[in-house]
């Protein structure tokens, strides 16, 4: 019998919150699956837009975070005002012809208070008020005990706004509508509704990271971009096999992102076989398709490098390798000591050494980040490797594109070039530093001085003097230059000439000015 060959896991697990990586079990496994070989594929998790959620955080484990899809199922409930309700479940049960009665409060217990009841509160529905009728609770999980006590169908609040499939008449309803649904139960004393068949309807403003979709940034390595990709991860089809009376599921949640993920990895190692675990995790970061920010509001922390793109993967031109090298010194540079490093990593020869320059930030990682002060000038280097796996015997050309704002500026430098085989390829590593900085005055050379810092207030200064002047044309007899420096009308634009030259001298702020 031939060995088992395990090239890639797909974990659709994970923590509520992000761990130590020396506490974190699925980061340490990951770590010795990647000794071997292994990519590890991880549901980022589904705690939301909450700032630092993401609980997958390992630079070594492949975090993936959900999107949706062009596909949305909805349905409907009909009431007897003529109003439709919209709502979120997969709904395959129509009523009949005749709309059904709506129950909601006190009216529908004997034992329970009004809030339990209106809670829809285990033991509290009395099933002879209840039985065949429709039920709302104010509460999402009232739905069990609504069935128990014999009503035809449920109306609550959602969760989350995704659709589910559901073995009896259900619709979870987002605010609006639900609200919308209280104010018709208030106003009729005979409310009445009928469900609808569920429909599915086009999605146009697809993709979109899902409402549900934990965030970054990442709060044990701030160095590490997390989560790193995303994929369709909203009702996806045939998730598990279903124990409903269904024979499918439809399901949501980074769980179900993960193995389109994971299927994209096997896909390329199955091209590339020499390829290392860091290697195809860069493949499908550095090709994924960027997702627009304006859309996706938490941007790079919501999607990472972007939309899962398997076709682009298998041709990547440049990658980012890392070894357990790499990630046993990225360990170093985090400030890891030799006991937790071994817990982590399994290797008990790995020495940290302290001449070793560079800081965690320079992990030949497919994304680059750095936590730095707010609204203070910055200066960040970073440091990368780039392995160059295009058609072998042919001759590629790669150009540097920046994209950034007004108040950035990116450089990138190449400082060294190596040549190596490879499986009969050509393959061209090249040496990159790149810095980034905040172009404003504040950043440049010349405030590093405090001569220089009262030059340019005093430039500033009378600057808006000049203006002033020119705006008086009264040779400034009565202007407040002149109530400054008791001087003629023309001191002013001679003060700025020397101010103008101080500037200059003292560096390229004058740019700013």
């Amino acid at each position: 019998m031939m060995p088992l060959r395990v090239d890639i896991l797909s974990l659709s697990i994970g923590g509520e919150v992000a761990q130590p990586f020396e506490q974190d079990v699925i980061a340490i496994g990951a770590f010795h699956a990647f000794k071997k070989g292994i990519l590890t594929v991880q549901s980022a998790g589904n705690r939301g837009n909450t700032r630092s959620a993401v609980s997958s955080v390992a630079p070594w484990v492949l975090s993936v975070g959900a999107t949706s899809t062009d596909r949305h199922i909805m349905d409907q409930v009909l009431l007897r005002n003529h109003q439709t309700l919209v709502g979120f479940s997969i709904n395959r049960f129509e009523t009949s012809k005749h709309m059904l009665p709506l129950v909601y409060g006190k009216g529908r217990t004997f034992t329970c208070s009004e809030e339990e009841a209106m809670s829809c509160y285990p033991g509290c529905l009395n099933s002879p008020i209840v039985k065949g009728k429709i039920v709302v609770c104010d509460d999402f999980n009232g739905k069990a005990e609504a069935f128990s006590a014999g009503a035809f169908g449920v109306l609550t609040p959602i969760r989350r706004e995704v659709s589910m499939v559901t073995d009896q008449p259900w619709t979870g309803l987002d605010f609006q509508n639900f609200q919308t649904l209280i104010l018709y139960l208030n106003s009729t004393r005979f409310p009445q509704a009928k469900f609808l068949k569920s429909k599915e309807i086009r999605n146009t403003s697809a993709p979109l990271v899902a409402p549900y979709s934990s965030r970054g940034p990442n709060i044990i390595a701030p160095s590490i971009l997390k989560p790193d990709i995303v994929a369709p991860g909203a009702e996806i089809l045939a998730a598990y096999p279903s124990q409903h009376s269904s024979p499918f599921y439809i399901n949501s949640g980074t769980s179900m992102s993960c193995p389109h993920v994971s299927g994209a990895s096997a896909y390329v190692k199955a091209l590339y076989t020499n390829w290392s675990p860091a290697a195809l995790k860069s493949a499908l970061m550095t090709t994924a398709t960027a997702m627009s920010p304006s859309e996706n509001p938490e941007a790079e922390f919501a999607y990472g490098s972007g939309l899962l793109n398997p076709v682009k993967a298998t041709n990547p031109g440049l990658i980012y390798d890392a070894s357990e090298e790499d990630y046993l010194l990225f360990l170093c540079q985090s400030g890891y000591k030799k006991d937790l490093m071994v817990l982590i990593s399994g290797n008990i020869s790995y020495i940290c050494q302290k001449e070793e320059e560079g800081s965690s930030i320079d992990v030949n990682y497919p994304a680059m980040q750095a936590m730095v002060a707010a609204e203070k000038p910055y200066n960040v280097t970073f440091k990368r490797l780039v392995t160059n796996v295009g058609v072998a015997g042919t001759t590629t050309t790669y150009t540097v594109k920046v994209a950034t704002t007004k108040s950035m500026e990116v450089k990138v430098d190449l400082l060294l070039v190596l040549l190596m085989d490879m499986e009969f390829s050509s393959v061209k590593k090249l040496y990159i530093y790149g810095s980034i900085y905040p172009l404003s005055c504040l950043s440049f050379p010349c405030f590093q001085t405090p001569m220089c810092v009262l030059c340019f207030v005093f430039c500033a200064v009378v600057i808006f003097v000049f203006f002033i002047c020119l705006l008086n044309r009264c040779g400034c007899e009565l202007s407040l230059s002149q109530k400054l420096y008791h001087s003629p009308g023309n001191a002013p634009y001679i003060i700025t000439t020397v101010l103008w030259v101080c500037c200059l001298q003292s560096g390229s702020c004058w740019y700013f000015l």
